[in-house]
């Protein structure tokens, strides 16, 4: 009879503990309302053009095999005209090296609303003396300095928000016709890359 009760007791325990792992999963959002997004570098060809010009007057450009950075913060603007600073969503500084499949920069909270414009901050926190590396078929090149990568775009976040991609195909075409370390910073700091 007590090993029959036993199993009761047991099989209770074992419901409430499913019971309570359901309710402790991952959720859409934080303790203050805001929801989680994944936010990720949208895919893109190795070999991209770099100009609308490019269609009707084929260049030779190289290919990039690699693109890795150290991030540093990511900012959400609702108006880029404004001086008002965005949003900032801090994260783990470190190297991500992109995929032409897509990358994952991960779950972030961000405060619900429209915003028209992302900032993505590198900065030489990865103790490589790196904010920027490329490879192309003309070499590796580097920056150190702090860079921001802006992606333009209307998009609203709410809490049936799920993923906010990052459309970095403008940025890979640059990165195929670079040749020199110099080129680094102020090009592609004049290229916006788009929200999908």
């Amino acid at each position: 009879m007590k090993l029959r009760f036993g199993k009761t007791k047991m099989l209770s325990a074992l419901v409430s503990l499913m019971l309570l792992g359901q309710s402790c999963g991952p959720s859409k959002g934080t303790e203050t309302g805001d929801p989680g997004v994944e936010i990720y570098l949208s895919s893109y060809s190795e070999s991209q053009g770099s100009t609308m010009l490019d269609l009707f007057v084929p260049k030779a450009l190289a290919t990039v095999s690699n693109v890795s950075m150290c991030f540093h913060q990511i900012r959400f603007k609702k108006d880029p005209s404004s001086s008002d600073p965005g949003e900032n969503v801090n994260l783990s500084a470190g190297f991500s090296q992109w995929s032409p499949a897509g990358t994952s920069l991960g779950i972030f909270d961000i405060p619900p609303g429209d915003y028209q414009r992302v900032d993505l901050f590198l900065k030489d926190e990865c103790g490589e003396d790196l904010s920027l590396s490329i490879v192309n078929d003309n070499g590796t090149f580097t920056a150190s300095s702090p860079i921001t990568l802006r992606f333009r775009g209307s998009f609203t976040i709410s809490a049936d928000s799920a993923s906010l991609g990052l459309v970095v195909s403008p940025m890979v075409g640059f990165f195929n016709g670079v040749t020199s370390n110099d080129q680094l910073k102020p090009g592609i700091e004049n290229i916006e890359g788009g929200i999908e």
